[in-house]
């Protein structure tokens, strides 16, 4: 895969995008609420997960892990709102916060007795790492993709979201159902811990497939040359299916694994399970990053293509 941006690097710099920013941008009166919706749930997932460490608050984790899962996908939505209007500060400190949360988990594996969770603690922190290093500035390559071509195509700037918000809804309600089901099995079963896993895994799963699809349009020159077309067909798509696929694998084995032991699953298994999750994690920033600078030099290399073709008909 191609290494560089066609950009110039400051371009999607975190440093650099903060400061030329704005500290909030405006488009509509519904735009602005549902942000405002994003950032509460943002804010809530943080402080209830700290209330429920300092204080022990099962009410709070619950809330707080809920929430968080609400978070994640919000980020995606943030992201199409935000290239309808301009790049703001508030959007970036939502990105800059939720490696946050991945540190706090780490925290909170370092707090256990010294064994499995300290591992699971370190991968914790480089999926940390990887978010900021690699998915941030995907984000920001993201949105000033878009916005060069608002201005130099012409490109409706509510067509992007338009494209994806029923795919985003779609993403929730199996979220939404999926969550239904595992905690059904939890509140009514002794299968807890398994069913809690492969929720976990499951929905990063969901998240993975939507996060793909939405980055195979970042390009808005490649649209009218490509058109409709399926996923699979490029190597950072196949490796996302793949994580995606793992991450399927990874939540039925819990589960199996919690029902063929009557519910007493050892450490090993959710510590394994958990580990997969987060390597996954790690993989899917890192390899976005390069897919989406592939997907941004399309245009260069269809033309090329094209005037290649072009040279060996006429010769």
């Amino acid at each position: 895969m191609t290494r560089a941006s066609p950009l110039d690097p400051k371009e999607h710099s975190i440093i650099h995008t903060f400061k030329a920013s704005r500290c909030i941008s405006f488009y509509n009166i519904s735009d602005s609420l549902y942000r405002c919706g994003i950032m509460c749930i943002f804010i809530i997932s943080f402080i209830s997960l700290i209330i429920s460490e300092v204080y022990e608050n099962q009410s709070a984790k619950i809330i707080g892990e809920v929430c968080w899962g609400l978070n994640v996908m919000n980020i995606s939505l943030h992201t199409l709102l935000i290239c309808r209007s301009q790049m703001d500060r508030i959007y970036l400190i939502h990105l800059l916060g939720t490696p946050m949360f991945w540190l706090f988990f780490s925290i909170r594996n370092f707090r256990t007795e010294f064994g499995l969770w300290w591992i699971d603690g370190v991968i914790l922190i480089l999926v940390s790492i990887a978010f900021t290093v690699w998915s941030i500035p995907t984000r920001i390559l993201y949105f000033k993709t878009f916005r060069l071509a608002c201005v130099t195509l012409g490109t409706d700037s509510s067509k992007l979201l338009n494209m994806f918000t029923k795919y985003w809804i779609l993403m929730v309600t199996s979220s939404f159902i999926l969550s239904c089901i595992m905690f059904t099995i939890n509140l009514m079963t002794k299968y807890k811990s398994g069913s809690t896993d492969a929720l976990n895994s499951l929905f990063v799963a969901v998240t993975t497939i939507f996060e793909i699809f939405m980055y195979s349009r970042i390009n808005p020159l490649a649209w009218p040359l490509l058109g409709p077309r399926k996923l699979g067909l490029k190597l950072g798509e196949k490796l996302y299916i793949v994580i995606a696929s793992l991450m399927v694998l990874n939540g039925l084995v819990q589960l199996l694994v919690d029902f063929a032991l009557g519910g007493n699953v050892p450490i090993v298994s959710r510590v394994v399970g958990y580990m997969v999750i987060d390597i996954g994690l790690t993989l899917r920033f890192v390899i976005l990053w390069y897919y989406c600078v592939e997907e941004l030099n399309f245009h260069e290399k269809y033309a090329r293509k094209k005037n290649e073709s072009i040279g060996s008909d006429k010769s």
